[in-house]
Order: structure tokens, then sequence, then C-alpha cells
């Protein structure tokens, strides 16, 4: 409300559930999106190729890529059966049903933890260790901290329980790995976005952007810390191997 009542010309929002809150406030403002799971969630858009309405922006496939996630975190931890996936209560929907659909064609058991945000890691990770995950999957927007980043990673490595992200920043700072679209690229996006929505263009007319790259990033020194023996196979997947 307060971006709103400020009379701002174009709202940035980035993933589906601050779309939606945004699109909440304001049916007038353009709002462009950097990064949604899923666009047609919540009436945010019509379709792909013309929006209609105030919402235009890019797609991360979060959802569609998911059983691809699986099947790289099971190559890199043997005998991988059960997940906690760490993520706020109100974006479970955004994932659940295409997650669950790959965890059960891949025969592993998911476990949601609620993680409503960056201070409440050190609970959502003693939850996934007590419920017997052996692997746990962060699903958390990209604006977290350095410091609240390491956080994820320190006690990943405390509880020596094999974490994949969604963003390369945690594979720099020392998290395992992480498997998704190159942000960068769609944030350069999104600015031509905004420029032309500044210089008379209708949202509703921008189509729904899906990404065109995604990256494999993998610490080994990280694997060999929790005793991991990347298989060939992903080292060959792999954009980037951090040693």
């Amino acid at each position: 409300m307060t971006l709103v009542n400020a009379g701002v010309d174009v709202i940035l929002a980035d993933g589906t559930v601050t779309a939606r809150a945004a699109r909440a406030m304001t049916a007038a403002i353009p709002i462009v999106v950097t990064s949604t799971a899923d666009p047609f969630v919540g009436g945010l858009v019509k379709n792909l190729s013309r929006p209609g309405g105030n919402v235009t922006g890019f797609t991360s496939l979060a959802a569609d890529t998911a059983g691809k996630v699986l099947e790289i975190f099971r190559d890199m931890v043997p005998g991988l059966a059960r997940v906690a996936t760490l993520i706020p209560r109100v974006a479970q929907g955004l994932f659940a049903p295409a997650q669950d659909q790959a965890a059960k064609a891949l025969g592993i058991d998911l476990v949601y933890i609620d993680l409503p945000g960056p201070e409440a890691a050190g609970t959502a990770m003693l939850q996934a260790v007590s419920k017997g995950a052996q692997g746990a999957l962060l699903r958390a927007g990209p604006f977290l901290s350095s410091a609240q980043r390491t956080k994820f990673i320190d006690l990943a490595a405390e509880y020596r329980l094999p974490m994949m992200y969604e963003t390369r920043e945690y594979v720099e700072q020392g998290g395992l790995m992480c498997y998704g679209h190159y942000r960068p690229l769609q944030y350069q996006r999104a600015a031509t976005y905004v420029a032309k929505i500044l210089a008379g263009a209708n949202p509703g007319d921008l189509p729904i952007e899906q990404p065109t790259k995604f990256e494999l990033v993998i610490n080994l020194k990280t694997a060999k810390a929790l005793g991991l023996n990347v298989p060939d196979k992903l080292l060959a997947l792999a954009d980037e191997v951090i040693e």
C-alpha cells in the first residue's frame, strides 16, 4: 500500500507471492514480475502471450523444473528417499503439485517445512532433521543478505544435511549446489520491460517471457565435507564446479 500511495509509475516485484500482494493493492499501476513460479496462480495473467491487466514479466519455471531438481539431488545423494522443502507456507501451493508428482515418480518422500523468513532458519532446519530428511531444498526469495545465506549454509554443515538451493550465490558462499534459471539475465530483461512501460507500453500487451538459460553449480569442497562423491554425469552437466 505504501508504494501505491507514493504514486510510483511501475512496481517491480520478485516472486509470485510478492506480485499477488502488489496486484491486490492496485489494478492500475503496472507491475513487472522478475520471477514467478506460476504466473497463472491467483489470476495474475490470462495467458503468456497477452497477459492482460497490469501485470507482466518473467516466469522462473521453478514448478516445471521440480522433477529435474529432484533427479539431480538423487544423483548427488545416494539412497535419497526423504527430502525436506523449506518454503514459506503461503508459497507451498506454487510448488507442491508439480513437486509432489515428480517426487512420487522418483520414489522420494517430501516433507514441507514452513519458512516464514530467514529468522526461522534454525527452527526449520531442526524440523527437517527431526523428520528424517536426508536432504533439503531451500525455496526462498533471492533477496536474502549474504549473512542470511551463510546462516543456512552453516546450519546445513552443522547438521551434515545436503542442501540444494535455487541460486548460485549460496554455492559461491559454501553451499552444496544449485539448479535454476539464470537470474541476472531475467533481471536485465525486466529493466527493459520497465523502460518500455515508462515509454508508454501497456503491460498487458507485453508477453510473459520464459527463461532460456538454466545453470547447475556444484561446490566440490562442500560435497567432500559431506562425504559425497560427485558423479561424473553431474560434473559433465555442471555449468560451473567450484573447488
